[in-house]
Formats: C-alpha cells, structure tokens, sequence
C-alpha cells in the first residue's frame, strides 16, 4: 500500500533528506543536552529544554520549507542546504541552552558534584591545582 504523499521517489528522497539532517542536528535525540552536561556543571533541565525545543522547531521548519514547500529546493537560508541545517539548529540549541540555564535556578549541588565527577577517570588522583 502506497502513501499519497509518497507518489515518486523524489517524494522518498525528500523524506531521506529530512531524517539526515534531523539527524545531523542530534537535538531529538538529546545529543546537545548530553554534551552541555557533561561540559557544563550549571547546565538544568529547563535550559537543556529550552535548546532541544528551539534546535529542533528550527531545523524541523527549515526542512520543511525547503523540501515539502519549495519542491526545487532553491531556498536556502545563507547558501545552506537543508541537509547542512541541522548544524545551525545545534548551534541554536547551544546558545539557548546556555541562555535559559543562566536565566533560571542552578541545577542542586548534588547534580553539580556528580557532573564534575563525571570528567575525572576512574582511578585518577584528583588534580591538586585550581583551574
């Protein structure tokens, strides 16, 4: 059974697309939140939220334009394809995250020890100078 909105290849190629770079933007799947952390003891779940929301909408409508509106795929935004822009939507998950993180209540200090025990080895001597 064929889906109506799958009628050519074009159509399947288009939907390939989207998953590529949905995927190359890692905000579904909360790679950037891993990352932010890890790296970041003051990273808490509003901000971490914050970001996958506003990475994801963004790459999500970008693709969208691009590929479902504009059949030719000439739109672009900066000369990026819609297969480059889940990049941009990773960087705007960063900088939102980091923005609403400030913006809001620290994550607890047991939090805060855990990720900062997160980065030294197992079986590491703790470092003795100060960063």
């Amino acid at each position: 059974m064929a889906l109506p909105f799958l009628s050519d290849l074009a159509d399947i190629l288009n939907l390939e697309e989207f998953a590529v770079a949905a995927n190359y933007s890692r905000v579904g799947g909360g790679g950037d939140a891993t990352i932010n952390g890890v790296f970041d003891k003051r990273m808490n779940k509003e901000g971490a939220i914050a970001g996958m929301a506003v990475g994801l909408a963004f790459t999500f409508i970008y693709i969208v334009l691009n590929v479902f509106v504009d059949k030719t795929g000439t739109y672009t935004m900066f000369g990026i394809k819609a297969t480059g822009i889940g990049t941009v939507g990773m960087l705007l998950h960063f900088v939102v995250a980091y923005f609403v993180s400030r913006a809001t209540a620290a994550p607890p200090q047991d939090i805060q020890d855990m990720v900062e025990n997160i980065r030294i080895p197992r079986g590491a001597a703790p470092s003795t100078h100060a960063h």
